[in-house]
Formats: C-alpha cells, sequence, structure tokens
C-alpha cells in the first residue's frame, strides 16, 4: 500500500463516522433541492413548517404506517479505471476529498453504501486481466496460480479506504468473464463456459472471497456473471443462458461454498428489465427457491421497464431484487431527467438498491481498453488539471444516498398530477421524502403526513428531498374525486409500471392480463357519484377497467371500457358508469379481458352522467317540468335527476323512471342520497295508472327535511292524500305494494328488514296495467333534484298454467306436467311446490313435474292437489293452481293354481296392471301369511311355491297392495 495512502487513512480514522445530517424534528421539514438548470445542485434551502390539514386535491400522501422493501444502499462500481484514477492519478488531497463526498454523509457527502465489484477486468480497464491468468493452452483447474495481486495495488486500497469511512458499506461481486483458459473461445472475450471447467468456477469464487477476506474485506453479495445474455465482442464477457446457471448455482457453487464454511449470498441474473423469464427459470428450482443463501435477482436498467421488478417479487416474495447496474452516459438526452425518473421507479418497485456504474474516471471517461467510451461516472478526475469534478450522476444519486441510511424500509408514497415521488423511514425514526416535478412547467407539492401537511413549490424538472423526524399522527384518506394516478397503488397483481410519454410525466400501469389489479387504500367516496372517468392507451386487445369495493371480487363501484387506442402510450379519456359508492373503501382496479390488454395512468369519480337506463326501465318527465329529467344505472345504482313543482294537488310534475307492471306487484328502494333543492323535494317509489300528471297513483316518498309519506289519488285528475310521518331522513327504504283486490300499502324501513307501515291498506281503482318505479321532483320548477337510489326491486308474482283434472287408478303413477313464467325482466329463478299434497305426492322444485302413485288405501277416492310456484324476488311471489284426482279402484285379483313337473304348484294373478298384488298362505283361513309380492306390468303373473310338493298351507289366496 502507497505511503500515502496510510498517511490518509489515519487521517480519516480520525475523523471517525459522520453522519452529518441533522435531522428535523416534529415541527420541521429540511429540505435540499437539484434544479435542472444546475443553479442548485443538492443545495440546503430554507426549511419548511408542518401545518394541520390535508394536502388538497392533488396531494403527495406519505404513509410510515406501510411499509415496503428495506433498502440496503446506492452506490457504483470499483472498477479498475475507478482504482487507477482515483490511487495513481488524483493527488493526495483531491482524493481525500473525493473519498470523503463519496462515501460520507458530512457536508456535501453522499454516503455511498451499496458498490459492486468487477472480479477482473469490465468495460471499463485499462487492459484484461482475470486472477488466474495463463498462457494459451495452459490450464489451472486446481487454482494453484489464483492471485488477486491486481487488485492490491489500487483497488483494495480504495475499498479499506471507502469501509474506514463508511462501516455500513456492503459489496456486490461477480465477473465479466472467468479465466479465459476455463472458457470455449479460450480468451476472456466471448464465448461461453466450458462444461469440464464447472468445479474450478465454482471454486474461483471461494478463491476470491478468501482472498479479500484476508486483506479484511467482506464480501456481501456475488453474482455469478454480468450481463450473461450479452457476449461483447471488444471487452470481457460470457454467454450464460437460464438453465446453465442454474445448474452451476445449484449443484457447484452453493455446494463449493458450504463446504468452506461460506455464507455469502447469491445474486441470480445481472441483466436487463427486459428479461424477467431468466430468474424466473432459476426461481423454478426448487433447490434454489428454498435456499436462503440465493438472495434474489440483480437487474440492470438498459432495457426494459422496473416494473418487471414488481411481477417478479409477486411471483417469488422471499426473492429480494437489487438494481446493480445503470451508467449515466453521453447518450443520454437529459441525464438529470432520466435518473429520477427511474430511481424513484426502481425504489417503487421494490429494490433494496440503486447502482450506478463506474465511481471514477478521466475527463474522457477513460482510461479503458474497449467497451464503454461514453460511460460517466460519479467523479471526474482531469488528467491535466489534477482537478475532481462531479457530473450530475452524483447530485442525482446524492438525492437518495445521503438521506436514505442503510436499514431504512420505503414506505407509501402517492404520486399526483407532475410529481413523482419515494418515501423512507430511516431506522433512526426520520422520515425522507425524495419528490421529482416531472413537468415542463413549476409545481406545487402538497405533502400530506398524517394530519400535517407541508407545500413546496419545484421549478420544472427540479428534484428535492425533504427530511424530517416525530411521530406520524393519524391515517389518511384519498377523495374519489381526485384523480388519482395510476402508480400510486399499495400493491399490485399481475401488473408492472412504466414510465409514460402522456401529459405531467410520472408512470403508467399496464402489462395486464385478465384479473390483474392494484389496490388503492382508504379512498373516500362522497354520496352521489355517478361517473368514473380513466386515462388509458391500449395497442393490445383492449377490454375493461372494473373499480371494485374491498377486494377483487367486491361490489362495482365503476367500470369503463379500455378500447383499443392505437398504442400503449396513444392516451384516451374515457368515462363510465359509477354506482353510488359512499364511504371509506380500499379500491381495486381490476383488468378485465385477454393478455396486452391495456394501461391506465389515473383514475377519478365524477358525478352523473345522463345515459338511459337499461331495459325495461324507461325515463319520463311527467308533468310541465321546467328542466329535462333523466337517470343513469349502474351495477343497481340508480342516480335521477328531476325537476317539477311537485307530487301533489291534482296533477304531478317529475321525473319519473318506470318499467310496466300488470296486476298485484311490489316495488322497493333505498333512497341513498337527496339534493334539497327544497325541503319538500321528494324522491321514492311509485306506481301510476298512466304517464299523464293528474293520473290516478300511489307513492311512498320521502322528503329532503319532511319526513316519509304515503300519498294516493284515488281518481284522475283528483286531490292527493298524504299520511306523513315525521323524522324520517335519507338514507331510507321505501316500499310500495299492490295486492289483489288493488289494495295498496306503503311502507319505511332505516334497514331494509324491519317495515313500519305508514297507514292502513287503501282500496285504489287502478287498470292492471300500470306502470311502477321511482319517482323525484325538486319541489322547484327552475331546479333539477338529484336523488341516488339502490337496491331497486319491481317484483310481480310468476304465472301459472292452469292444471285440468286428472283420473287414476290406484297403484298406477301419475304424471303432470306444470308451465310457469315470470314477466319480470330479468325473470326471475322459479322453484315449484305442493301445499297439503296427498300422501306420496311429489313436485320436482326445478321442472314442475308433478308425479303420485296413489296407495290401494287411497282408493276409491278423490284428492284434491295444490301446486305453488315461487320467484327469488324481494319479496317472493308466488301462484297457485288447483286440480283434483279422482282414484278408482283396480278390480280384486284372481288366483289360479297347477302343479309342476317336480310335484310343486304354481300360481297364476291376473288383474288390473299397475297395483301390487301379494299372494299368501294360511293353513286355517284365519291367519295369513304373505309369501310373495309384485307389481309386474305384465300379466297374468306366474309364481312357484318353493316349498315341498303338495300344498304346504293347504290354502292361498291374492290380495290387492303389498
Amino acid at each position: 500500500m502507497p505511503k500515502r495512502l496510510i498517511t490518509l487513512l489515519i487521517t480519516f480514522a480520525l475523523l471517525g463516522w459522520l453522519a452529518g445530517v441533522e435531522w428535523a424534528d416534529g415541527q420541521t421539514v429540511n429540505v435540499w433541492l437539484t434544479t435542472h438548470d444546475q443553479s442548485a445542485l443538492l443545495q440546503e434551502q430554507s426549511p419548511l413548517v408542518f401545518s394541520n390539514g390535508t394536502g388538497g386535491t392533488n396531494c403527495v400522501v406519505v404513509d410510515e404506517t406501510q411499509l415496503y422493501q428495506p433498502v440496503e444502499g446506492f452506490g457504483a462500481a470499483f472498477t479498475d479505471t475507478t482504482g487507477y484514477i482515483l490511487n495513481e492519478v488524483a493527488g493526495p488531497l483531491v482524493r481525500s476529498n473525493a473519498m470523503l463526498k463519496l462515501f460520507t454523509r458530512n457536508s456535501g457527502g453522499i454516503g455511498l453504501s451499496f458498490m459492486r465489484l468487477p472480479m477482473g477486468a469490465s468495460d471499463l480497464a485499462r487492459f484484461e486481466y482475470s486472477y488466474d491468468d495463463l498462457p494459451a493452452g495452459q490450464t489451472d483447474t486446481n487454482l494453484d496460480f489464483f492471485s488477486i495481486a491486481h487488485d492490491e495495488t489500487d483497488i483494495i486500497p480504495l475499498i479499506l479506504q471507502a469501509r474506514q469511512l463508511n462501516p455500513q458499506l456492503r459489496i456486490m461481486a461477480n465477473p465479466w468473464s472467468p479465466p479465459g483458459w476455463m472458457k470455449s473461445s479460450g480468451s476472456m472475450v466471448g464465448g461461453s463456459l466450458l462444461a469440464s471447467m464447472y468445479v474450478p468456477f465454482a471454486n474461483y469464487f471461494v478463491k476470491f472471497i478468501q482472498a479479500y477476506q484476508a486483506q479484511g474485506i467482506v464480501i456481501d453479495y456475488i453474482g455469478l456473471q454480468n450481463e450473461p445474455l450479452y457476449v461483447p465482442s471488444d471487452y470481457p464477457g460470457m454467454s450464460m443462458d437460464a438453465p446453465t446457471q442454474t445448474t452451476l448455482l445449484r449443484d457447484y457453487v452453493l455446494p463449493a461454498l458450504a463446504a468452506n464454511h461460506l455464507t455469502k449470498q447469491v445474486l441470480v441474473y445481472d441483466h436487463n428489465w427486459d428479461r424477467p423469464d431468466y430468474p424466473e427459470t432459476a426461481f423454478s428450482d426448487a433447490t434454489l427457491l428454498g435456499s436462503a443463501q440465493v438472495a434474489g435477482t440483480a437487474w440492470h436498467g438498459y432495457g426494459g421497464t422496473p416494473g418487471a421488478m414488481l411481477t417478479l417479487a409477486g411471483d417469488y416474495p422471499l426473492k429480494n431484487n437489487y438494481e446493480t447496474e445503470h451508467s449515466g452516459g453521453t447518450w443520454v438526452s437529459d441525464q438529470l431527467v432520466t435518473d429520477f425518473e427511474e430511481i424513484i421507479h426502481v425504489m417503487r418497485c421494490g429494490a433494496r438498491s440503486f447502482v450506478k456504474w463506474n465511481l471514477a474516471s478521466d475527463q474522457n471517461d477513460g482510461p479503458h481498453s474497449g467497451g464503454c467510451g461514453s460511460c460517466t461516472p460519479l467523479v471526474m478526475i482531469n488528467t491535466s488539471s489534477g482537478a475532481a469534478g462531479y457530473p450530475i450522476d452524483f447530485y442525482t444519486l446524492g438525492q437518495f444516498s445521503k438521506f436514505v441510511l442503510p436499514g431504512a424500509y420505503r414506505v407509501y408514497s402517492a404520486n399526483s398530477a407532475g410529481m413523482i415521488t419515494a418515501a423512507f423511514l430511516n431506522p433512526d425514526g426520520s422520515k425522507v421524502l425524495v419528490a421529482f416535478n416531472d413537468t415542463t412547467n413549476a409545481n406545487t407539492l402538497q405533502a400530506q403526513w398524517g394530519a400535517r401537511v407541508f407545500s413546496s413549490m419545484l421549478p420544472s424538472y427540479a428534484a428535492a428531498t425533504f427530511t424530517w423526524s416525530g411521530t406520524q399522527s393519524g391515517s389518511y384518506t384519498l377523495s374519489a374525486t381526485n384523480q388519482i394516478r395510476a402508480s400510486s397503488f399499495n400493491s399490485v397483481s399481475g401488473l408492472e409500471t412504466e414510465q409514460t410519454t402522456d401529459a405531467l410525466g410520472g408512470y403508467d400501469l399496464g402489462y395486464a392480463s385478465s384479473s390483474s389489479y392494484a389496490v388503492y387504500r382508504n379512498v373516500s367516496f362522497p354520496q352521489g357519484l355517478g361517473s368514473v372517468s380513466a386515462r388509458v392507451a391500449s395497442g393490445g386487445t383492449g377490454g375493461s377497467l372494473l373499480f371494485r369495493l374491498d377486494s377483487p371480487t367486491g361490489a362495482l363501484a365503476g367500470s369503463v371500457s379500455l378500447p383499443i387506442t392505437g398504442g400503449f402510450q396513444t392516451w384516451q379519456t374515457v368515462t363510465g358508469f359509477a354506482s353510488g359508492a359512499n364511504g371509506l373503501h380500499d379500491v381495486y382496479a381490476d383488468f378485465e379481458g385477454r393478455n396486452n390488454i391495456g394501461n391506465l395512468n389515473w383514475f377519478q369519480f365524477g358525478g352523473p352522467v345522463q345515459p338511459p337506463p337499461c331495459y325495461p326501465w324507461a325515463t319520463v318527465d311527467v308533468g310541465a317540468v321546467g328542466l329535462t329529467g333523466g337517470a343513469t344505472w349502474s351495477n343497481g345504482t340508480f342516480a335521477v335527476s328531476g325537476s317539477g313543482a311537485d307530487i301533489w294537488n291534482t296533477a304531478d310534475a317529475l321525473q319519473f323512471v318506470n318499467q310496466p307492471t300488470t296486476g298485484a306487484c311490489e316495488i322497493r328502494a333505498r333512497v341513498v342520497s337527496l339534493q334539497g333543492t327544497d325541503p319538500w323535494a321528494k324522491a321514492g317509489v311509485m306506481l301510476r295508472e298512466s304517464l299523464a300528471a293528474g293520473a290516478v297513483n300511489a307513492s311512498v316518498l320521502v322528503s329532503a327535511s319532511n319526513g316519509a309519506a304515503f300519498q294516493i289519488r284515488g281518481s284522475t285528475g283528483g286531490a292527493t292524500v298524504s299520511t306523513v310521518v315525521g323524522g324520517v331522513a335519507v338514507p331510507c327504504w321505501v316500499r310500495l305494494a299492490r295486492t289483489a283486490g288493488d289494495l295498496f300499502a306503503g311502507y319505511f324501513s332505516s334497514d331494509g328488514s324491519n317495515w313500519t307501515q305508514i297507514r292502513t291498506s287503501t282500496s285504489i281503482p287502478m287498470t292492471n296495467a300500470a306502470p311502477a318505479g321511482l319517482a323525484v321532483t325538486a319541489h322547484n320548477n327552475g331546479l333539477s333534484c338529484m336523488a341516488v337510489l339502490d337496491n331497486v326491486s319491481v317484483n310481480q308474482p310468476p304465472a301459472l298454467a292452469p292444471i285440468a283434472n286428472q283420473t287414476i287408478l290406484a297403484g298406477r303413477v301419475l304424471v303432470v306436467t306444470n308451465s310457469a313464467s315470470d314477466p319480470d325482466v330479468p325473470a326471475q329463478t322459479l322453484a315449484f311446490g305442493l301445499t297439503s299434497p296427498p300422501a306420496g305426492a311429489l313436485v320436482n322444485p326445478t321442472s314442475g313435474l308433478f308425479t303420485w302413485r296413489p296407495a290401494i288405501a287411497q282408493s276409491p277416492s278423490t284428492q284434491a292437489v295444490a301446486v305453488v310456484v315461487s320467484d327469488d324476488g324481494v319479496p317472493s311471489m308466488s301462484a297457485t293452481q288447483r286440480f283434483l284426482v279422482t282414484v278408482t279402484r283396480p278390480a280384486n285379483p284372481v288366483l289360479n293354481a297347477t302343479p309342476d313337473t317336480n310335484g310343486r304348484f304354481g300360481f297364476w294373478i291376473n288383474g288390473n296392471t299397475g297395483p301390487d298384488y301379494t299372494i299368501q298362505g294360511s293353513t286355517n283361513l284365519e291367519a295369513w301369511s304373505s309369501l310373495v309380492s309384485t307389481n309386474s306390468t305384465s300379466l297374468p303373473w306366474f309364481w312357484t311355491d318353493p316349498s315341498s310338493s303338495g300344498f304346504p298351507w293347504r290354502f292361498y289366496r291374492a290380495v290387492l297392495g303389498p
């Protein structure tokens, strides 16, 4: 080790570990800012102060009670280029300052804590080398010539210094290539691992780990191969497909580590997000899946979307995700925007680390012998002036690494329109929120933490880190009427996020197949919502987006179609029905269709739209209304808008949502909400003889402020009579029943189970054909009143066809087919039954088929049969048909006897077919015993007495019945 490094290490040891950041108390928020024009680079700003309240309609919620993945750190790589530049090119003072800025958090330091270490040469090395290089044609399968001497010159001294400055430093190591003699190419460039070299390859890791331990450096993670699906032509690399890596890890590397008592953890893959099938192949192996030593997956950022980690985490929740390389570079058009969008995205998708690529280089992004000539480092040393410069990558990474301590947990944070975020809870209890304004205009961050808020204006494409401490008071709610970003989910199943090109930037949610869903907790629904809008795109198959409450199969709160828009980033706002959900719920955004359904950027619930309701419902304004009314319907909830002066006196003015009925029926509904355009504004259920303003009608209505009423008009153009029950308010159930004899009864209820009748049943002469439905009036002809009603049912009794009287011989089977129908739309399910049936009579409850075999004892007689058919409506209604069955008695049987050839006697029974017949025997004509019975359909019927020859019983007879 050079003397200058020994001196510096002593100096740094005296400095100790400097946490450097003084966390705010519960009232104060400290702020650090990096702007797009780089006028502020990780620059501390004036502190902010919390106030009581909520974050408004475009807020970023932070909830530290919802914990996600722990964070192990942020960093870059100790490449050969880095070691040479910092240890041999940089002067002592420049090197000292650079190491302080990179690995401590005091002053301008960013506290890197997760570093990557190439095992040999990479694309940022001055020349090709491994730890066991030999002349061409030679091998060293016992690794007798293994040596890390190359690293002892520059790399190991830097790592020792970094760990001294930051004792929490973790290291992940993997090769770009093993020694060339292990490979099919015979070189560190190209080729694949020879099968004969699997054992030396495994032991190569053992030797490496042990050699570094001997230097006082702990290796925390290893990977088997950098970018195994890419084989470069001008720097070290090697092909290694997923089955090969699985075999190597399971059968060679893990056993070699175990044999040497090494418990280092292994990360599979170490390549781009666009091939999640690679780690899936590894984890489909039971040994690797069950091994705690196989910690998870290492990912690179040069292809695909970080959202792939969400899917893998859902499939393999015990395997962690690490982002281990994504270099900045001169090919990136806007490094600041790219970095903030990606690091936030990576953290939100569950990664435990974010690692840039090269830690240090010269002003030409080198030196290196091949590979990347435009990869930007975190620190750049000018070989002419010796000065250190810090590219924008240093500051973008520092907005996280300086404040998010190893062992922190990511916690829930929402995104808002134009603002993307990631939030963390540090081990010391302090909070960190990183926010990026992903728009071309200044944008105000409204942050809500429990019951407290702060605001901060961020310039276009600027990022800020906010830190504070204290205890969160309370939780949060998101209003359903806010524009909720799809990427603000609390959890997902079968979905991935990706960067969107839609207005206001951020991330959309997609890669959806049928039954994929995202969960949004604590969404508050005010009453009266009738529509939901969503920002969607699809270049696939399209489908539907269903918003359900509290579970993937919960009540439907709303739905929209997800059309094919011409591309997965071709955005369109669609609107659909909402069902009037209210209160606090978890919302499940459920994609339905086939594969590649489409993407979602945001959704928002709103007021009702005005399409017609479904058949058989129709909407009509009755009487002289000042404003046109209408209605919407979705999943059983009606939103009805009605004007009109009143439902009263001799003529009505209202919006009537109705369907036809004939005769007896019942209609009931729950009035969920009623807009108070007037204290006498009304909503409820009604039956009326016609749609004329003065028609005969009956209704049960609840008013805005004056209770519930049963109202009737008994003659056309006659006065209205009302019975009012005060103190009744919405939400309220109402019910109107019409029974035989034109008796009408009105009820109200608070729960839909326990009903109060408003007045005695009243006879009103009304034609059979009378529309029934929902009535709403504003009690103000210049206004429209909005009412929301659900649990609406109109039920009419089913019809059962008459049945003719029947005649049947006792012992024969009577079969009667019953035919029934239900007039409701949609038709109810019908069930058949019998009322006090004759003994043995049955009816199939589904088909209605009646069967009965009368016994001999039931003849001769006439029996009454009552068939009942009932629907499953609310309430259940039924119809009955009766018929008579005349049961006749069969003739008495005739018994003849004849001896058989064995001297035994046979007997012939003759009579009517159908009944049972029994042959009895007696020795004294007083006591008779049954010998045999038959119900043969073929008469006469022959039977031979099995007893000894002659007449053992002396007397025989045949009787009806068993």
